[in-house]
């Protein structure tokens, strides 16, 4: 064989190598607690997997991932972009949920049970934070699509009887997270339909009984849908100011306030499964509700992949949410000082989110004595 003759096949067997690399799919992290039962339902277990960060100290922050799937299909199993958040030094909760399409019928699957049983792993993760090195305190929550409609509300809904069910017990301890990431989710169900506009146009019809929101609440057979319900929304018969009543509990739109904590919300322009404005419309309600929030409107992003600029934007506004480098700086100043005090006397009783200092959703005497006891023992400010 001849000298270019191997030359050239040593090229071809590197170029098949790298395509190999290429093309394998990256295996992703590895769960260190696997199929966790956080409650019974029913016949039936709800599971998490929690995956342990590969850096920094324990306990750990935590952020909840919450799958998509139209609230019909989906699985905890793989974390998408969330698993850039291991290499920072915080734990990822990955959850499951009811789906409308499970098929259990001795247990209620329609809404609110969805936010009701990711509510539910939040509590079990406080209840149980020692057994998995997480800090109760530094709980997050990200979630794609519909998971991100869960991850928002989650986040939006603190305190809201309703919402928080009984799923798994625990119910002495708080639901509630410090921030939230929203990648592309839905945030008014009932003008989804209203929001499309072409270009980029809608790959189904949001408006049709076998929408997933119309499966959500159970409106789903011939003749009904949510456009069906759009089109009754003032009327005062049975079913249908129940139905309104549940379409609008499930869309976050409704929920900002100034005591919500920070949200991240990111939607492609290019999303032809749930429009840009239901994001847009979102970001919109926070400013005029004067909460803390960012919004990323990404060109060329469709329904799915928002790219690396993107998820990096995200892990920087989870760590930095989720750090606590001096949990009584409330106002952020650098300084443990008469400011911080006032802040928890003024929204005493509230579950005002900068006043609180232990994050456990409730402004009280607890967060009274982070403040005091930072204040006496110095707090460290890292430079820059």
């Amino acid at each position: 064989m001849s000298d270019a003759r191997r030359r050239s096949d040593r090229k071809l067997a590197s170029a098949a190598v790298l395509c190999a690399m290429i093309l394998t799919p990256v295996v992703g992290h590895a769960a260190d607690f696997e199929g966790v039962v956080y409650a019974q339902v029913g016949t039936h277990q709800l599971l998490l997997d929690v995956h342990l960060p590969t850096t920094g100290e324990a306990p750990h922050p935590a952020v909840f991932w919450i799958h998509g799937g139209s609230w019909r299909t989906g699985s905890r199993v793989g974390i998408g972009p969330a698993s850039g958040l291991l290499e920072r030094g915080i734990a990822v909760v990955s959850v499951d949920y009811r789906l409308t399409q499970s098929g259990w019928t001795d247990v209620p699957v329609l809404w609110p049970a969805q936010i009701h049983d990711v509510k539910g792993a939040v509590r079990f993760i406080r209840a149980n934070a020692s057994t998995y090195s997480i800090d109760p305190n530094r709980l997050g929550a990200w979630g794609p699509s519909a998971g991100a409609q869960l991850a928002t509300l989650l986040a939006l809904s603190a305190n809201d009887p309703e919402l928080e069910g009984d799923t798994g017990g625990n119910l002495e301890q708080s639901s509630h997270v410090s921030c939230a990431v929203d990648y592309y989710g839905p945030t008014n169900l009932m003008r989804l339909a209203l929001d499309v506009v072409d270009p980029p146009g809608s790959d189904g019809d949001h408006d049709a009984p076998h929408a997933g929101e119309a499966q959500l609440i159970g409106w789903d057979q011939p003749g009904q849908g949510i456009g069906d319900l759009r089109a009754n929304e003032d009327n005062p018969n049975a079913p249908y100011p129940e139905l309104v009543a549940q379409i609008e509990s499930a869309s976050p739109i409704y929920y900002p306030s100034p005591d919500d904590p920070p949200l991240f919300i990111a939607h492609g322009e290019d999303d032809i499964s749930y429009p840009i404005a239901q994001s847009a419309n979102l970001a919109q309600a926070c400013a005029a509700a004067g909460m803390p929030f960012e919004y990323h409107a990404v060109p060329d992003a469709g329904h799915g992949n928002l790219g690396g600029v993107t998820n990096r934007a995200a892990w920087d506004f989870l760590e930095s949410h989720l750090s606590d480098p001096c949990p009584g700086d409330l106002d952020g100043n650098g300084e443990i000082d008469f400011l911080d005090l006032n802040s928890v006397l003024i929204n005493w009783g509230t579950s005002h989110a900068t006043s609180d200092a232990n994050g456990d959703g409730a402004v009280d005497f607890d967060d009274l004595i982070v403040v005091l006891s930072t204040w006496n023992a110095g707090c460290e400010v890292p430079s820059g």
